[in-house]
């Protein structure tokens, strides 16, 4: 770009230097004997710049037109040489110094729209033409026949580079594409070890389509999401791959799937995803025994409360009055509802021993009476500080922080507060649903950074492409499932407040 700058203007200067000596002569040859301001030299040398631009601008556009015409209208049946000789012409013409290089960028994008549709005319299969096809997609140029050439040349090429990898990745999102470009992309994926956002959709595809490529889309992505924990739809997908494929991490995944099922038990009105979870908790509690609960992570408490719900809802639709429990014993189902809560719920208990050992240790002490009264001397009044000593410090109050709907963005994740905190103070510009929540992995606490409150996915995607194109956050976000954190006492009054005047 600097070099753009510096072409465009030393050859307006160059010119205007010609100019300026044209007119410089000329008033003294015509001008003799009358006088001129001091500002006169400065005056002209400035008409003359601003002449000098306006004339090879002018000269440039009339060339770019010219040239446009002709190529559009060439005869691709018997000259066609002629037509990418003009196309190339005009590449090299919007690289000069006719243009700004703002204005060289637009008429650029003209050009490679236009030299694409011709190949697209001429069907030509060269590298060139992949090139050009390329550079008209990367303009923004929508066209469904663009988009079978790419693909076709991306397949034939085998190994893409990482624009290349770019592309086909947007492709992807924007249409379904068949499982074997899939592979490709997932293939060199791999091979570069590329792990951003978009490359996780093309895994997705990859793991909904029974890709050829999972056991390498395991080993690679797996471990850092298990770490992580995360409750996105594509690590969901990748913990039931895991389980599917009896991967050696599949124990891990079994407990994280019945974890981030527990939260959807009571409801009714679930997705599918959703439904899913569910089906999958019931499955492992139901018909997998003791030891297989014990693997998952699950106690007796909470495996039968579940068995219970099961044999209720069936109890329901068979109309039946009374409920037989997989132990063989006859009970109400509030009954064995609370006999379920209160095995799993000690805190009671625990509540309750604390206050008996308190009361017992300091019993004796209210027994003994004091045999004399001792003169106790009055303390000190120390001496009031100056006031200029005393530097007050701004004390940050954080609270719990609830909410309603059901997604939220992480931002990230920081092994230190003081990161967290900045990053926090920038995220408050834009909204103040800004909190944050810990999380100690392999014996290392870390603080998730986590911004909104929303209740679809489709909301929480489109405020985070409007922070991530404003710079805000970068491409490592990524939506999840709210959970309870800690916000800001002032941020928290303001998001009552909008809460309140938007119902």
């Amino acid at each position: 770009m600097l070099a753009d700058f510096f072409r465009y203007f030393s050859a307006r200067l160059a010119l205007s230097y010609c100019l300026f000596m044209l007119s410089a002569f000329g008033v003294m040859y015509f001008g003799e004997g009358k006088a001129y301001p001091d500002y006169f030299l400065y005056l002209l040398l400035l008409i003359s710049f601003i002449a000098a631009s306006a004339i090879l601008s002018r000269i440039g556009r009339w060339r770019f037109n010219a040239l446009m015409v002709d190529a559009q209208e060439c005869d691709i049946t018997r000259y066609y040489r002629k037509g990418e000789v003009l196309f190339e012409k005009l590449l090299i013409l919007t690289n000069s110094f006719h243009f700004l290089p703002i204005t060289a960028e637009h008429l650029r994008e003209r050009v490679y729209k236009e030299y694409s549709r011709f190949l697209l005319a001429l069907d030509a299969k060269s590298k060139k033409t992949l090139w050009i096809h390329k550079k008209a997609y990367e303009y923004g140029w929508e066209n469904s026949e663009l988009k079978a050439k790419l693909v076709a040349g991306f397949k034939q090429k085998k190994n893409l580079e990482k624009d290349e990898i770019a592309i086909g990745i947007k492709l992807v999102s924007e249409n379904r594409q068949k499982i074997d470009f899939i592979d490709l992309l997932v293939e060199n994926c791999l091979s570069k070890n590329i792990k951003d956002y978009d490359a996780q959709e093309v895994y997705r595809q990859a793991l909904n389509k029974n890709s050829r490529h999972i056991p390498q889309i395991l080993e690679t992505m797996l471990p850092g999401v298990l770490n992580m924990e995360r409750g996105d739809p594509f690590a969901i997908e990748l913990y039931f791959q895991a389980v599917k494929q009896t991967h050696r991490l599949r124990g891990r995944c079994r407990s994280l799937l019945c974890k981030l099922a527990r939260p959807y038990l009571l409801d009714k009105d679930l997705g599918e995803q959703e439904k899913k979870l569910v089906d999958f908790y019931r499955s492992m509690t139901e018909k997998g025994g003791s030891r297989l609960q014990h693997q998952i992570g699950l106690d007796a408490g909470s495996a039968s409360y579940v068995a219970v719900k099961a044999d209720r809802e069936k109890s329901e639709k068979l109309g039946a009055n009374k409920i037989k429990r997989k132990t063989g014993q006859k009970a109400g189902p509030h009954r064995s509802e609370w006999r379920a809560l209160l095995v799993t719920n000690t805190t009671f208990f625990y509540i309750f021993a604390g206050i008996s050992l308190l009361l017992y240790f300091t019993y004796p002490s209210y027994q003994e009476k004091p045999t004399s009264l001792k003169e106790i001397p009055e303390p000190l009044q120390p001496q009031a500080p100056k006031i200029e000593e005393v530097k007050t410090k701004e004390i940050r109050k954080f609270v719990p922080f609830k909410s309603d709907y059901a997604f939220t963005i992480q931002v990230g994740a920081y092994n230190s507060m003081v990161k967290a905190e900045t990053v926090m103070n920038e995220l408050r510009k834009e909204s103040n649903a800004v909190y944050w929540l810990p999380a100690k992995i392999v014996d290392k606490m870390w603080y998730r950074v986590r911004i909104g409150e929303f209740k679809d996915q489709d909301s929480a995607r489109s405020f985070a492409q409007k922070l991530e194109e404003k710079k805000v956050i970068g491409k490592d976000y990524y939506l999840t499932n709210f959970k309870e954190g800690f916000i800001l006492n002032e941020d928290y009054r303001e998001v009552e407040k909008s809460r309140r005047g938007n119902p």
